[in-house]
């Protein structure tokens, strides 16, 4: 039975703020626009050589418009089987993953495969709640993510007011997790290059959603910008040939349009860093983005009653990804306890 709330804050009061312990973490990959090249084997060695613990795609997950099953099974199974629900008439059973650790978005070339009824046979793991299977959410450790289809080919639309976009506000709007990612292929965010500017119709205003990081494609490069506070990046770097830029945009804080690679991002219950990893394995860029209020364990605006109410009733207990472990070591303690009273009557 938890000590009364009095007694356990008194003694919290003296823990000093919780500071570098082991914590737990979930780290995965992403990157698009690779379809079936030499290029795309190079970044793959590379990924899978990071074990990371997901992957995740921008979309232009082929760049074939066959509709049967070999398609995604050259340009995708066979590569990354291991992390992917394959469907039963795959050519790479029994060596798929029994759970499926692969989510991907839909590109414009995904959509020329049958107006994407290849990638929604292929990837039988996907949510089916929407049953349509082109967008959706899905938590993982402390993140959200939200796949959403930017192709205008969408039947639920893709601008702001649309039958997808109303879907995206009422999910994120019911999220309680620490960290909210959002994915898609047609970049708001970019550096113009020779074939793609920006898509100014997925300007969404995700600043206003508590939206950590977007992730895009659809240009063959990797950028990294900060638009109204939010990190966005352009992850198309997976194996297609490389685009040029053209006219590079204010909100650019690192590009690169000559190497080969892909995002791969690290969270934890106080942080979440994003690298860009070269096929060679080098980083070519960090960004690390703290949470605001660690004590805000429940994900609404404010530290209150709520959050402590959380961290008390699972004082002791231990376990990953626990909403009360706010330091991520595995067990919630005083330290956490301490973190929610620093916060406490905190706008975050």
């Amino acid at each position: 039975m938890p000590r009364p709330l009095a007694a356990v804050a008194a003694s919290a009061l003296l823990v000093c703020a919780s500071g570098a312990l082991a914590q737990n973490a979930l780290r995965f990959a992403a990157f698009g626009d690779y379809g079936q090249t030499s290029n795309s084997q190079t970044v793959a060695t590379r990924v899978l050589a990071m074990n990371p613990d997901l992957i995740c795609t921008t979309g232009d997950n082929t760049y074939n418009t066959s509709t049967s099953i070999t398609n995604y099974d050259g340009a995708v199974g066979q590569y990354y089987r291991a992390y992917i629900l394959l469907p039963a008439n795959s050519a790479h059973l029994p060596f798929g993953s029994a759970v499926n650790k692969f989510w991907p978005v839909l590109g414009n070339h995904d959509w020329d495969a049958g107006a994407a009824s290849a990638y929604i046979g292929y990837f039988i793991g996907l949510p089916t709640t929407p049953a349509n299977r082109r967008y959706y959410t899905f938590t993982q450790g402390p993140i959200q993510f939200f796949m959403l289809d930017s192709d205008t080919r969408e039947p639920d639309g893709v601008s702001v007011g649309s039958a997808q976009y109303n879907w995206f506000v009422a999910q994120i709007g019911q999220s309680t997790a620490r960290w909210k990612i959002v994915m898609f292929h047609h970049p708001f965010q970019t550096s113009t290059t020779s074939s793609h500017g920006p898509s100014t119709y997925m300007n969404w205003g995700f600043e206003n959603f508590g939206v950590n990081m977007v992730l895009q494609g659809h240009n063959h490069t990797m950028e990294r910008l900060l638009y109204n506070g939010v990190h966005w990046f352009v992850t198309g770097a997976g194996g297609q040939s490389h685009y040029t830029f053209t006219s590079i945009s204010p909100n650019s804080q690192f590009r690169n349009s000559s190497v080969y690679g892909f995002s791969m991002v690290t969270a934890t219950n106080l942080e979440l860093k994003h690298e860009f990893i070269s096929a060679a394995g080098a980083v070519l860029d960090t960004v690390t983005i703290p949470t605001r209020c660690p004590g805000n364990v429940d994900g609404n605006a404010t530290v209150d009653f709520s959050d402590l109410n959380q961290v008390l009733t699972q004082f002791g207990s231990s376990g990953a990804w626990l909403t009360g472990d706010i330091n991520g070591d595995g067990v919630v303690t005083f330290a956490d306890l301490n973190d929610v009273l620093t916060d406490f009557g905190r706008g975050c």
